[in-house]
Order: structure tokens, then sequence, then C-alpha cells
């Protein structure tokens, strides 16, 4: 234990971590702060968008009112009543986007939901209907739209920014639009969220845990190279001391794993926290779509595909998603960390053995074939939880249960090599 605390204390003075952990929270609170800005200018964006169709109403009823006037003067009663129709209407399209306008502006969202959802509807009730530069917008987006949208109507959960503010619909994998609709889809369905919750569940996606992991080993795992470099040999000190090797090995590798997962951990409550920034943290209550797939064609797997029409789905709240991503998020690091201090002993320099870890992670991700027990599935966390990579190769097996096996075998072995690699590496320092 005493060995441990000394690892610890080692780590914990050095200034060029504490420097290095600064800039990093610092980095994520001003990425933070920009993208609630965007959000609050997309806010601002839709409000003006109202505030223009209001403006338009105004010139088409003085239109109308200078028609009618003539038709009135010519004694064309028929066309007068006609005109005087057409400007109540004018009128009441004035106040219910007015009204819009107050509910938006003040998150009052109950009514705005209860529009859009019977606007949706009547697409759902009239398939084919709704589309992007000419092509449509599959079933399952709309039901998974319609779902989601009750979701949030029921639990009085605030949505999050679009560039729309009528048609909220959910990107889902159902949807394969190509050349200009696929730019119109992607500005159409754009999300920012403008919570802390909502902003954590859009940056998954991203890979942004993998990357914090990455950076949080090329901080806390070098510990036995950088203590046996060229001008710094310190690691010889450690054998000549009464400790047993694997007593030093031990207590370097898990001083450096505890405060690599502990910096993971601060840097993703700072950006569930940098909510503040925005509209608060949110509700843990906010839905996350899941995919359920579809069944294997029993003619043979060459003949699967996925059904828009058939294929079910269903949202889990946003806190049980966040759980979720926090405990694979600690297996990875326990994996990654390995690899990396397994990569250390051989490397002196920590940003190659940073590019040969983040290389291995994200080329095992993308070579080796996308199946339950390939552990470097796991490193896209978001499909994983979601069940997208579940449903596209339809094997139900890749989830979160079959990623903590996989992942807890590769980190036990990975561990084991290092233990070994370091007896490897301490015979050469000690002679």
């Amino acid at each position: 234990m005493r060995q441990f605390t000394f690892e610890l204390k080692k780590l914990m003075k050095k200034k060029s971590i504490w420097i290095a952990t600064s800039l990093s929270l610092l980095s994520i609170l001003t990425f933070s702060y920009y993208h609630f800005s965007v959000a609050d200018s997309m806010r601002a964006g839709n409000i003006k968008k109202k505030e223009t169709t209001i403006s338009q109403y105004h010139l088409y009823i003085e239109d109308a009112e200078a028609e009618k006037a003539a038709a009135e003067k010519q004694g064309d009663e028929e066309a007068a009543a006609a005109l005087e129709g057409h400007i109540e209407r004018f009128k009441q399209s004035i106040e219910n986007q007015e009204r819009f306008i107050v509910d938006y502006t003040n998150r009052n969202w109950e009514p705005i939901l209860a529009e859009v959802i019977v606007d949706l509807d009547v697409f759902l009730t009239d398939r084919g209907s709704l589309g992007v530069e000419d092509q449509l917008v599959q079933s399952f987006t709309l039901r998974a739209t319609m779902e989601e949208l009750q979701w949030l109507e029921k639990n009085r959960v605030d949505p999050v920014v679009q560039t729309t503010s009528f048609f909220l619909l959910h990107p889902t994998i159902y949807d394969q639009f190509t050349g200009r609709a696929q730019t119109a889809w992607e500005q159409l369905t754009a999300r920012y969220g403008d919570t802390g919750f909502t902003y954590f569940y859009s940056l998954v996606p991203k890979f942004l845990i993998p990357i914090i992991i990455l950076f949080g080993c090329f901080l806390f795992a070098n510990s036995v190279s950088s203590e046996n470099g060229k001008k710094k040999r310190s690691m010889q000190l450690h054998f000549v001391q009464p400790v047993p090797r694997t007593t030093i090995f031990l207590t370097k590798y898990f001083s450096g794993l505890i405060i690599t997962i502990a910096f993971v951990g601060m840097m993703l409550g700072a950006i569930i926290l940098s909510g503040e920034f925005g509209n608060g943290i949110g509700s843990a209550k906010y839905p996350v779509l899941i995919y359920e797939g579809g069944e294997p064609n029993p003619y043979g797997s060459e003949y699967n595909a996925l059904n828009p029409d058939k294929d079910q789905f269903h949202f889990i709240p946003v806190s049980k998603y966040v759980k979720e991503v926090l405990l694979l998020g600690v297996i990875l690091t326990f994996v990654v960390y390995s690899l990396y201090f397994l990569l250390a002993l051989a490397i002196r320099n920590p940003i190659i053995t940073a590019l040969v870890t983040g290389a291995i992670l994200f080329g095992g991700m993308k070579v080796i074939p996308t199946v339950a027990y390939n552990p470097f599935t796991y490193v896209d966390m978001h499909r994983v939880l979601n069940g997208e990579l579940a449903a596209i190769a339809f094997n139900p097996d890749i989830s979160l249960q079959s990623g903590a096996v996989a992942l807890g075998i590769l980190g036990c072995f990975l561990f084991l090599m290092g233990l070994l690699g370091f007896y490897a590496k301490s015979k050469r320092v000690a002679a």
C-alpha cells in the first residue's frame, strides 16, 4: 500500500500533468460554450423565421384589404366576402405564429409538441406523402419520430434544437438519401442538445470517450517509459530495493489506471455540467432510440435486409444510456490503458505510443469484421448501445454484455502481457 501511495504522489506532483489536465478541462468547457451558443443561435433563427412569416402575412392582409376595397367600390359583394375570409385567415395565422413565438421563447413545449404530433399523424396515415427532394422518408423514421414526440409530451421533456421548429424528425439508419436529398436531410435533422444530458448524448457517437481515454493514457500510463529514458534511469533504483518486481508493476499499473479512470470521469462530468452554459443539466428522462432490428431471412444471411415497415424499436431514458456508457467506458479504459502500458514498455516516445494505440483501436474497429466477440467493435460505443450495429449485422449478440466479456478478456490478456513485458524489461534494466 505504501508503494502504491508513493506512485500516486509521484504522478500528482508532476506540474505537466496538472497543466495538461487543466487545459483539457478548459478546452472541453470552451467547446461546450461554443456548442450552446450555436444552439441558441439556431433557436433565435427559428424565431426569426416565424417573425418573417408574420411580416409576410401582414403584407398579404394589406394587399387583400386593397383588393376588397376595390371590389366593394365595384359592387362585387361576392369577391369582397371571399377576400374578407382570406383576411380573417391571415389574421388567425398571425395569432397562431405569435402564440408559437411566445411558447417557443418560454420553452412551453406542450402546445408545440401537441401541434407537431397532429401534423405528423397526417403523414403516418397517408404513407408516401413526406419526402425530401422527391425521395421518401421511410415509415420507420416516421414511427420513431412519433413515439419520441409522444414520449417528450408525456414526460414533459424539452426537445433538442433543430433547424426547423415544425418537423422535428428523428434521423434513423433506415433513410438512405442520395445527392441533394442527403444534404437537405442532414440539415433538416441536425440536432443540437441545449442541456447537459442531450449535449453528452450528441457527443458519444463522435468517439469522444475513446479519444478522452487515449489522452488520459498519454498523461498517466508512461510511468515505466518515463523512468527509463536516456536522461532518467530511476527504474534502476526500484530494482535495488527490497520490493518484488510484481509489486512494482502492480503499483505503477494500477496507480496510473485509477487516475486515468478519474480523469475520464472528470471530463465526462464536465461535459454534462457544462449544460449550465445552456439550459441546465436537463431531464434524465430524455428519450434515446434503441433499434431492435429485424428477423433474419430464413433463406440465408445474404438475403437479410432491414424492413422499415416491420422492424421494431423502443426508447430508454438518457439516464440509463449514460449509465451504460459509463460502464462500457470503464471497461474500455481498462483495455486501452493496458494496451498503451504494454506498448510503452517498448516505445519510449509517448506521442508515438498514443498514435500506435489509436491506430490499433480504430484500425481494429474498421478492419476486423463487426461480430459480437470482436472487442474492437465496442470502440463504437454509441452504435453498440443503441442497437444499430446489432440491427445492421442481424446479430443481437452485439450488446453491452458481450462487449463487457470481449473487452474484459482482451484487457486481462494485455495486462498479463504487460506483466511479462515488464519482467523482461526489468532484467535488461537491472543488467
